[in-house]
């Protein structure tokens, strides 16, 4: 037996060093992904892509589990029962506020992810071969993930911004090459002139053309100007890139309003995440916590509710009350 093991080993020595190649199937290398653009557009698709996957647990999926731990945390939403546990702790401004929960993990790698992709696009791409145009859109698109990831990570773990201050209190790190050494959080200001030199960069790249509306164009990165100067109280820039960026879309009907929230295709939506029949992550999505007909345990047992306080704000002919049961 031992003679035989040996003549095993030693034929498979010799068979040839490709058929033991452990490269994994679902990532690629970077010197492969920025050989040309071709290559590139696969690694920003990666990043758009990333957006909406699942991660560690059912709850984390992307930029929509981010939105709706944003919305739990607000006054217009209200739970109507514990329902299956999911998002409770949050909804109680528990999760939030402890520095060992799985929420303020999950939100802090999502974006720095995001941000570690977008370096490397940045890093490399101005050496692909293929077209400038197509160096300059997948770019733009990177350096507007990267400033608009940092835009938000600075909200949940750095102190406000407030306009005619040093604004010195800490942020967040700025993760600006492709490593993933540490680095010392900077102040407040720090980020925020970041971000606006990233969105403007950005900005300086792209065109309003674009492949897909999950993808970055002009007006989207004008829109998160736009936002990211309303954070900073800078009411003339953000009136100014909120115009800018509505150039070419028009506001949705009411019809349109009432269809659901659920078609990338709407007119007034200059940006959102297109869902694939096939790469659906099922409960570990938006629509298995808030739509009103996901057959989830979660919608059959806690379906959502709006503040009766803003609801009846809201005059009668207001198309938003039909999105809700008075009476259910």
């Amino acid at each position: 037996k031992f003679i035989a093991l040996i003549a095993i080993t030693l034929s498979m020595a010799a068979c040839e060093k490709e058929y033991l190649d452990t490269a994994p199937t679902d990532q690629v290398d970077a010197g492969a992904a920025f050989l040309t653009t071709t290559n590139a557009w696969a690694a920003l698709n990666g990043i758009h892509r990333a957006m909406y996957v699942r991660y560690n647990s059912q709850g984390e999926y992307g930029q929509p589990a981010v939105m709706i731990n944003t919305d739990m945390l607000g006054e217009d939403l209200v739970m109507t029962a514990v329902g299956n546990g999911w998002y409770n702790n949050t909804y109680k401004w528990i999760d939030h506020r402890n520095e060992n929960s799985g929420l303020t993990r999950f939100i802090y790698e999502f974006y720095y992810r995001l941000i570690g992709n977008a370096n490397l696009i940045i890093a490399n791409i101005d050496n692909a071969d293929g077209p400038q145009e197509d160096r300059n859109a997948i770019k733009g698109q990177a350096l507007a993930y990267r400033g608009w990831a940092h835009f938000n990570l600075v909200q949940f773990y750095g102190k406000r911004y407030q306009a005619g201050t040093t604004n010195s209190q800490p942020g967040v790190p700025l993760m600006l090459t492709p490593t993933t050494e540490g680095q010392a959080r900077a102040t407040v200001e720090e980020v925020y002139a970041q971000v606006n030199k990233d969105l403007d960069d950005a900005m300086a790249l792209l065109t309003e053309n674009r492949p897909a509306k999950s993808h970055f164009n002009i007006n989207v990165v004008q829109g998160i100007k736009a936002r990211v100067a309303l954070t900073q109280q800078n009411w003339t820039v953000a009136a100014q890139m909120a115009e800018n960026a509505r150039k070419g879309y028009t506001l949705m009907s009411n019809a349109d309003y009432l269809s659901g929230f659920n078609d990338v295709k709407n007119a007034e939506w200059i940006w959102g995440l297109d869902h694939i029949d096939d790469q659906t992550t099922f409960f570990a999505s938006f629509h298995a916590y808030i739509s009103a007909n996901f057959n989830s345990t979660n919608i059959r047992t806690n379906p959502k509710a709006i503040n009766k306080l803003i609801y009846d704000q809201m005059s009668e002919t207001d198309v938003r009350r039909a999105c809700w049961l008075p009476a259910p």
